[in-house]
Formats: C-alpha cells, structure tokens, sequence
C-alpha cells in the first residue's frame, strides 16, 4: 500500500514559504537572525571574563534594548502583514454581503405580498 502524506504537514510547509517568500517575510527572517546574532554576544558578554560586572551589565542592558527594538519591529511587520490579509478578505465578504441583502429583500417581498393578499 502507498503511504499518503500528510495534509496538515503539507499546509504547514506552504503558510512557511509564503511567508518567508513575501519582503515581509524576509524582513522578519533578517530580524530574527540579528536577534540571534545579539543572543549570541550577550551569552558572550557574559561569558568574558575580562570585563568587570559593570561593563558586563552595561552591554547586556544595551544588547537586550536592541532586541527589544527587534521584536517591535517584527511585531509591527507582522501586524502590516495580517491587516493587509484582512484587506483582502474584505472584499469577499463585501460582495457576499450584497447577496444575503437581496436575498433579504426578497423574502420581504415576499412576506409583503402575503400580508396584503
């Protein structure tokens, strides 16, 4: 018997590459390797023991301002990313909206042609 892979894991791979594919994406790719990159000096900022633990918590201090400053941005591109996807699932539901409208319009029609017969 064949094996039939696995749908979820299908979708899954997809969402991933359309997002990393979209400037969006990359962006937040770029962001998040920074990110790591600056994890990676304060594990070394604390691993150095040259500097006194002032200078040591300086750094930190300075290093983990700047992956706040990160992680704003991401979160900001993230929010740009779904309001534009909300964007364009608007205009589905504005054209589905003017269905279920006349479709109201005419069971009122047609309640009003009862009511006066």
């Amino acid at each position: 018997m064949k094996s039939i892979p696995s749908i979820s894991s299908n979708v899954n791979t997809n969402n991933a590459n359309q997002t990393i594919a979209s400037p969006r994406g990359k962006e937040i790719q770029s962001l998040i390797s920074q990110k790591s990159k600056l994890n990676e000096e304060i594990s070394a900022v604390k691993a150095d023991k040259d500097l006194d633990t002032k200078m040591k918590a300086e750094r930190v201090q300075s290093l983990r301002t700047s992956i706040q400053n990160i992680d704003a941005q991401i979160a900001e591109l993230k929010a740009q990313e779904m309001q534009e996807k909300a964007e364009r699932n608007r205009p589905e539901q504005q054209d589905s909206k003017p269905t279920s409208t006349d479709s109201s319009a005419a069971v009122l029609d047609v309640v009003l042609k009862h009511s006066t017969t």
